[in-house]
């Protein structure tokens, strides 16, 4: 099924301000590498030395559906309760100091060496099982399914020059050999999520989203952190109205505690 293109990682705006951000950013890593948190050398484009790396706070076991930690890898109260529109969340890391900071430099000051290991990460976590488990049972495999990463307001990408959860999706599209389509559109800009309550954040989110071309029904959802689950079940809808079935949910980290 042929899906017209809806979105870009960069804006025509302001493509030059995050090009040249970026270009800064490299070749400053080319001639002087250094280690985003401990400033120790490193190599080229790897963005955290191997020592910091390993201190990564990795996802322990969680809820299959929404990704929150939980004993056992059990399910979730909330998700019990509250059936999610989607089947299963996969992290790779948790969403506390050094990811936080690595997060805030990724998506604000045009560090996509950080997203490149953000992406490194949740492969090194999750690529081996993604092809016998996804989304549902019996299991369906990756070349049945498109990859659409949550996008942002145009005024927010056009601030930065690019939308974040677009640079993880291509990446992980190229790596996975799966197709990346921009299926979602932010028809409207929330207030900031981040003083909200979770009942807040999902009437903020409300209709946000739209799917306005018909789509496969097995849809990988990209986006950076999971906190409330309120943009995954917004986006998930609005996937939903346009013909999906079936919704994974990857994201680089998730909060601890919604």
């Amino acid at each position: 099924m042929h899906i017209p293109h809806t979105g870009k990682a960069l804006y025509p705006q302001n493509i030059q301000r995050g090009f040249i951000r970026q270009v800064i950013y490299s070749a400053t890593a080319l001639l002087d590498p250094k280690c985003q948190l401990c400033s120790e050398a490193c190599t080229y484009r790897s963005a955290l030395c191997s020592a910091c790396l390993m201190q990564l706070p990795h996802m322990p076991q969680c809820c299959p559906v929404c990704a929150l930690p939980t004993p056992h890898g059990n399910h979730c109260g909330d998700c019990l309760r509250k059936p999610k529109p989607y089947q299963r969340t996969r992290c790779a890391l948790l969403y506390e100091n050094p990811v936080s900071y690595l997060m805030h430099s990724f998506k604000n000051h045009s560090q996509w060496d950080i997203g490149r290991m953000f992406c490194e990460q949740w492969l090194n976590q999750h690529q081996q099982n993604i092809n016998g488990d996804l989304v549902t049972k019996p299991a369906i495999q990756v070349t049945q399914a498109i990859i659409v990463p949550v996008p942002s307001h145009p005024k927010h990408s056009a601030k930065r020059g690019y939308t974040p959860s677009v640079v993880l999706a291509q990446h992980l599209s190229r790596s996975l050999n799966i197709p990346l389509q921009y299926a979602l559109k932010a028809n409207r800009e929330p207030k900031q999520q981040k003083a909200l309550c979770r009942k807040q954040r999902l009437q903020n989110l409300h209709n946000v989203f739209e799917a306005p071309y018909p789509i496969p029904q097995t849809i990988i959802l990209v986006d950076d952190v999971v906190t409330s689950c309120a943009t995954a079940i917004a986006a998930s809808h609005a996937l939903q109205k346009s013909g999906a079935k079936n919704i994974e949910v990857w994201a680089i980290a998730r909060t601890p505690l919604t």
